[in-house]
């Protein structure tokens, strides 16, 4: 059966729409880590994921305007999401002992494959039930839990093990030492042409 959406757009504009958050999410990696080195990773990661959570709320608007508003929109996305691994990084610098940092990194990056694993079947859900014609749930659901998510980042997330305020003393020590250690140990000097 033929089905029909709300948009007549051509295979060359939903190749553009859909290839959008990618081009964005190319030209922030390096920016993200200088960003989080230089004002910290949680302002950072809160700008990237506040910023990116409204724009989500934005797309359904940008999509009934104009087919390429919505695909700059995704650029501006994806710009933001590339930022937020680098600023992650520069958070685990000082957050993660030597010992746990392999373990760290790796529940970061599948906490991003779980998410996709609730929310891709959601998504489904929300097309064929949700309101306002279906697909536009799925943006406004998934921006409110960001901009949710960003109350949570800012109470529960500090840069630094020492300006958090609900770890123990000798959490905080332990933390602090064991990086310091790790950091006393690779701080030679090394020559281009020995790596």
């Amino acid at each position: 059966p033929t089905v029909t959406g709300e948009f007549e757009w051509s295979k060359t504009v939903q190749g553009h729409i859909l290839g959008a958050f990618f081009w964005g999410y190319l030209g922030s990696q390096v920016l993200g880590g200088y960003l989080a080195s230089r004002f910290g990773g949680k302002r950072v990661i809160l700008a990237c994921v506040l910023g990116s959570s409204l724009l989500t709320l934005a797309s359904p608007v940008a999509a009934r305007t104009n087919a390429y508003l919505l695909a700059g929109l995704r650029v501006a996305v994806g710009f933001l999401q590339g930022a937020t691994f680098p600023a992650m990084h520069t958070m685990w610098s000082v957050w993660g002992p030597p010992l746990e940092l392999s373990v760290l990194t790796g529940v970061t990056y599948a906490g991003a494959q779980i998410g996709n694993v609730f929310v891709l079947p959601l998504s489904g859900f929300l097309c064929q039930y949700g309101f306002d014609g279906g697909w536009p749930s799925i943006f406004y659901i998934l921006g409110l839990i960001g901009v949710l998510w960003c109350a949570l980042w800012m109470y529960m997330v500090s840069d630094k093990p020492m300006n958090h305020p609900r770890i123990s003393e000798a959490e905080k020590q332990y933390i602090t030492k064991a990086v310091e250690e790790s950091i006393g140990k690779h701080t030679g000097k090394v020559s281009v042409m020995e790596s």
